[in-house]
């Protein structure tokens, strides 16, 4: 089993490296061509030069600070990468690359130039670019000339993130070194740009800091407050000695005066911790920023929480639904940037969406910061009230006992102060300051410098693409060749197809043979066609007509061989040339031989002979003229004659089928010692059918490369039906330096036994 296996390996190796040699030459000349279109290319193409700038994603500003007390780790390396790759993302936008463009006015330099195509013109491209540069529109206003600029733009450009770093490399081709470095260099300053907008929402961040600050001292004031007043005053352990026996730790005392002043007291103070709440809200709803207001509406601190301007009708259900929104549009654009050109209608769709949201989104944050306004005025207004009424009602307080409400007043101030900071501190600075982080810094690394050499074409890259395509190419076609190719080209291949033998294979020419020498001196050189028996009886074709004539006088030992017929498959094959040669050999070898040419439709043997076509064959058949009177000679070859072919004739079947021609080899037997007999195609015509019955031996002839298996198939039942006199088949014109020829007889053909052919 195993060799068995080893075996059918080796066979297909052996088979793929035959094919390989054999195609040669078609892979050769495959991969001369690529070579050739490569370097054609190199020389067509416009040298393109690459500019790179490089910038890097600031690492302290590409995470986000969590400031509540449950505070986890900075983002992961996937949110890392999530946040370098929406870089790329926006530095390849439209956006940036039409302000690139419209920076530098790059319509007037190429490639950007309009130009007319001949795929614009049959899009009607170019009849809508002309019309919007004539009307010397605005690219957003253009939208013929904006996509054309974009689609070129986006071709040019390349933007990368060299693996494990927070580097962003842009590189930008063009035929001009140093526009393609101001290209690349303007889309970085442009990027940069956008980055430091976006962060117009740290003027929120500052306001709120230095409101901290000031809670945070006035918390501090009211504690220094409390502690000096019961250092001098002693009222502190006095006042708690009173409410403890009243009633308690729990205990309140309650005093009319006291209690209405500490009620509002306490109203003031919830009041103003409203107002100041409601004052932030209101300064960061001025940011317009919807992640703040979605963060202040998420909030836990009450007064922001329950803020009518966050609360108040849908609004925040409304923004809500728009960031989700906004959010899904930002991912599918993203999605449809990757997948489709700039141009496409989803992509423009996209596009429109996003804007739409955005606006719905702004009109939101509008209204929200127009009822924060409203209700910063009212608390405003609510806090003034409270804080005259406080100081009235302070008033009498205090002339009942101004000590004892100001040691509450000052305990209450100091504790709803420390309340405020930190309930203030935890969730509005986390909302804000959050908000100013969100925009990571990028800076700019490398800029970018023109180049002294193209990088595209690049000759020994496109040279190696070339011959890897045309090594490719030219494997796959000589495989597919040798696939679709049915001729029979060996006798190994000839063998299986008939169940007659293959007496002999006859060597293809190489040159032509010289003129023959007759005993009245050359012949002339009309004649054109002779035998390599006469012209170079030591070569190895002269050889490959003895072994022929060997085969057939084998093949009839034992039974006579006066008529042999020699036919073909098809026309082209050499027939008329294998009767002439084996003539020869059999007259050499002192046999009396007639030619008889029978291929009455296309005769050839009489220019062999250097004589006339008619009268012959025709004319003894329909005219009873005699046949030995129409005998040729051979000019050379005492034994070997010829009866042409005579006059065409439109019964030539019947003719070739009459008793007239079985009359006429019985005359002819009778004065030569073997008749051949060259007839038309066998599966063209029914003439060498009509003569297959009536001779001693057939004949078939098939020339290497030429004939399919299909024809020989069937040649090979026609001649086998029509007579039991079938000899064998003779392969001509057989390539002595092919591989086939190499892999069937284990040699070239020829060596020191033959002459040069």
């Amino acid at each position: 089993m195993d060799n068995r296996i080893s075996s059918d390996k080796e066979g297909s190796l052996k088979d793929i490296w035959l094919v390989l040699r054999k195609r040669k030459w078609w892979i050769f000349s495959f991969c001369l061509g690529g070579i050739a279109l490569a370097v054609l290319a190199c020389i067509v193409l416009t040298n393109q030069y690459s500019s790179t700038a490089t910038v890097q994603v600031g690492k302290d500003e590409t995470v986000e600070v969590q400031l509540s007390s449950n505070a986890g780790p900075s983002l992961s390396e996937s949110d890392v990468k999530t946040d370098i790759a929406t870089h790329m993302a926006v530095l390849q936008s439209d956006s940036t690359a039409l302000a690139v463009i419209d920076k530098l006015h790059l319509e007037s330099y190429k490639p950007f130039a309009f130009k007319p195509t001949l795929l614009g013109w049959i899009t009607g491209s170019n009849r809508r670019i002309e019309n919007e540069l004539n009307q010397h529109l605005p690219l957003s206003e253009s939208p013929a000339r904006r996509e054309r600029l974009l689609a070129i733009f986006a071709k040019k450009l390349t933007v990368k993130n060299p693996p494990d770093t927070r580097l962003i490399t842009v590189t930008f081709l063009n035929p001009n070194p140093q526009l393609a470095a101001r290209i690349a260099n303007a889309l970085v300053d442009e990027y940069v740009k956008f980055e430091s907008e976006s962060r117009s929402s740290r003027e929120a961040t500052q306001w709120l800091e230095t409101q901290l600050q000031e809670l945070k001292q006035k918390m501090d004031d009211s504690q220094q407050a409390l502690s000096d007043y019961e250092r001098e005053t002693g009222l502190n352990s006095l006042l708690l000695n009173s409410i403890g026996a009243s009633g308690g730790a729990g205990a309140v005392t309650h005093i009319p005066v006291l209690d209405k002043l500490d009620a509002l007291n306490q109203e003031l103070t919830q009041a103003e911790a409203n107002r100041v709440a409601k004052e932030a809200i209101y300064h960061l709803t001025q940011t317009k920023d919807s992640n703040i207001v979605a963060d202040l509406a998420s909030s836990s601190l009450p007064q922001i929480a329950t803020s009518s301007a966050i609360t108040q009708g849908n609004g925040l259900e409304l923004l809500q639904n728009l960031r989700q929104q906004k959010a899904q549009l930002e991912l599918a654009y993203s999605d449809a940037s990757t997948k489709y050109g700039a141009r496409n209608p989803r992509i423009l769709e996209l596009q429109s969406q996003l804007a739409n949201v955005n606006k719905q989104i702004a009109d939101e944050l509008e209204q929200i910061n127009l009822r924060a306004r409203n209700d910063y005025a009212l608390a405003l207004k609510n806090e003034e009230g409270l804080r005259a009424a406080f100081a009235a009602q302070q008033a009498a307080a205090s002339k009942l006992n101004e000590s004892t409400v100001k040691l509450q007043m000052l305990a209450q101030q100091a504790s709803s102060s420390r309340q405020l900071y930190e309930a203030l501190y935890g969730q509005l600075q986390e909302a804000n300051v959050q908000a100013g982080l969100r925009a990571t810094n990028i800076k700019i690394a490398d800029s970018a410098r023109p180049s002294a050499t193209p990088a595209r074409p690049n000759p020994p890259l496109y040279v190696a693409i070339g011959l890897a395509a045309g090594m490719l190419f030219g494997v796959s076609t000589a495989f597919l060749r040798e696939h679709m190719d049915e001729t029979v080209r060996t006798h190994l291949q000839l063998q299986p197809l008939t169940r007659l033998p293959v007496l002999a294979s006859v060597p293809r020419v190489h040159d032509s043979l010289p003129e023959q020498k007759s005993e009245r001196g050359f012949l002339p050189k009309r004649i054109g066609k002779t035998s390599p028996l006469l012209a170079k009886p030591k070569s190895a074709l002269a050889e490959s007509y003895r072994t022929l004539r060997t085969s057939i006088a084998l093949a009839a030992a034992g039974r006579p061989l006066h008529t042999l017929l020699v036919t073909s498959p098809l026309a082209g094959e050499g027939k008329t040339s294998v009767s002439y040669n084996v003539a020869i050999a059999f007259a050499c070898a002192g046999k009396k031989v007639l030619l008889v040419d029978a291929d009455l439709r296309h005769p050839q043997l009489h220019e062999y002979f250097n004589c006339s076509q008619s009268p012959g064959l025709s004319e003894v058949l329909a005219d009873d003229k005699p046949s030995a009177a129409l005998i040729q000679p051979h000019p050379t070859v005492r034994n070997l004659f010829l009866l042409p072919a005579g006059e065409a004739s439109a019964a030539t079947s019947e003719l070739l089928g009459s008793a007239k021609l079985d009359d006429l080899l019985s005359v002819l037997k009778q004065s030569y010692g073997l008749i051949i007999i060259d007839s038309a195609p066998v599966l063209l015509t029914a003439d060498a059918v009509a003569l297959a019955a009536k001779v001693d031996a057939t004949l078939g002839v098939v020339r290497a490369g030429v004939t399919n298996k299909v024809a020989v198939e069937r040649a090979a039942s026609v001649l086998e039906r029509a007579s039991s006199r079938a000899m064998g088949f003779v392969l001509n014109g057989v390539n002595t330096d092919s591989v086939e020829y190499y892999t069937a007889y284990g040699h070239n053909g020829g060596g020191k036994y033959y002459e040069e052919n």
